[in-house]
């Protein structure tokens, strides 16, 4: 047992020192954020420099600056086309929040027919190219290129949210039952057909039927739209803090 808890704690500590030197390239890079009338200069993530007006007109406040602040924990389980979404989602509408995502698989060519990524990424960790993604947008989460599995639960921040992307229904009722006893908001979120559902609980007991999400019920495939869906309705959830179970249709 000592060496399987000595095995998870690599994994996260290789994760965290990744993570640790990112966010030292991200405080020392410059970048700056043009408004209507002005221009704000940042070091990182301080303010250096305010050129012109950067308030703005009623009739322009539709694209004002975000300032949704979750400060919270976020664990995503699953960095495919779903995970992929929620977590590039979450991060750009709230730059104070903390994420950190599991997966152990990697980038093939139908991935690339439902996220933004170039097809040199076949191959790599979807972790990987998701963390590789948001630097664009200058967004922090910790990537651990490991299937996830309840035991990481002691080697990683206690997340305030879990959000399973995944069609695995056995680690859905493991995560889910953690989240239960240990009071962490759980949310499903996943794709049938051109629906998009968004659940706060997973099934506990088998119908004999396959588990729906991920199941392509009348043969329509996954498409990066119900995808993004999904996400947009999940991350509304999380900004409104409303528990609630719910089936979206495109």
């Amino acid at each position: 047992m000592l060496i399987i808890n000595k095995a998870y704690e690599r994994v996260v500590q290789d994760a965290l020192i990744h993570s640790a030197e990112h966010i030292e390239q991200l405080s020392k890079s410059e970048h700056r954020v043009h408004y209507a009338n002005g221009c704000v200069e940042y070091v990182g993530e301080t303010v250096i420099k305010v050129t012109g007006d950067v308030g703005y007109s009623p009739e322009i406040s539709r694209q004002a600056t975000l300032i949704s602040n979750v400060n919270k924990s976020v664990l995503i389980i699953g960095a495919g086309g779903v995970g992929f979404w929620v977590c590039s989602t979450l991060c750009l509408v709230s730059p104070s929040i903390r994420c950190t995502v599991f997966d152990g698989d990697t980038l093939e060519e139908t991935n690339r027919e439902r996220i933004p990524v170039h097809e040199a990424n076949d191959g790599d960790t979807k972790t990987y190219v998701l963390s590789r993604y948001l630097n664009i947008t200058k967004r922090r989460i910790i990537a651990i290129p490991h299937f996830f599995e309840v035991e990481f639960f002691d080697f990683i921040e206690k997340p305030d949210i879990v959000i399973d992307c995944t069609d695995k229904i056995d680690i859905q009722r493991a995560v889910y039952n953690y989240c239960k006893e240990n009071d962490i908001k759980f949310y499903k979120v996943g794709t049938v057909d051109n629906r998009v559902m968004v659940s706060n609980s997973v099934p506990q007991f088998s119908s004999g039927l396959p588990d729906p999400v991920g199941v392509c019920g009348r043969g329509v495939p996954q498409w990066a739209g119900t995808q993004m869906v999904g996400a947009a309705n999940v991350v509304s959830l999380i900004l409104r803090d409303e528990p609630i179970e719910i089936e979206f249709l495109l």
